[in-house]
């Protein structure tokens, strides 16, 4: 007997998944249409006065001394928008095989192959795609130091050195390892499905 409510619940899920691909494909494009525009317009693409220094939850509004687009903050602006583009594009694929197992749920049929197989690439996306991510982090976080006279921004008395630490995410493992777990309930799901309906 199918359950209702899951059916109706899986549709209105997958119409949000939809939209929400939809919106994540479109926003990766235009972020990589501004790539070239960046490298190769240079300063024309940046507002006047709008270069700051984010570094974490904190903002520092840079002073005209340092407001020079040079071709660190091209670099480290491009690369950016690489990752935005990558990140919009993971979220795109997510939303693809979210539905892909929407499908099966709308159609009253949970414990199919093609449920179990979305869980397994839905596990090796989000743990290749969060390290590639890292790794990429890392290359701004690197070119945001050769962009930027950090010496000279926080020349201060009340600043003895300065050091830079990565920190490597493993949030994306940890989903990961999530969609594996679900791929095997699944999987044993659909045996007991099986085994059921020969019985039948």
């Amino acid at each position: 007997m199918k359950n209702e409510k899951m059916i109706r619940t899986a549709g209105v899920l997958d119409k949000i998944a939809k939209i929400l691909g939809g919106i994540a494909l479109v926003c990766g494009f235009v972020c990589l249409v501004f790539v070239p525009l960046v490298i190769f317009l240079g300063e024309r693409v940046f507002v006047p006065g709008s270069n700051v220094l984010e570094l974490g939850f904190i903002e520092f509004k840079l002073s005209a001394d340092f407001q020079a687009i040079t071709p660190g903050v091209v670099t480290f602006s491009a690369v950016s928008l690489v990752i935005a583009a990558t990140s919009c594009f993971i979220l795109y694929f997510i939303a693809k095989f979210l539905r892909a197992v929407l499908l099966s749920v709308k159609e009253g049929r949970p414990f199919e192959n093609a449920v179990v197989s979305s869980f397994r690439r839905l596990g090796f996306l989000s743990l290749v795609g969060g390290l590639v991510s890292e790794l990429l982090k890392w290359g701004q976080q690197l070119l945001l130091l050769k962009a930027y006279p950090m010496d000279e921004i926080f020349a201060s008395p009340a600043i003895a050195g300065m050091e830079v630490n990565f920190i490597m995410d493993m949030g994306s493992v940890l989903i990961a390892l999530v969609f594996f777990l679900l791929s095997w309930v699944f999987a044993y799901g659909h045996e007991l499905q099986k085994q059921s309906d020969e019985t039948l």
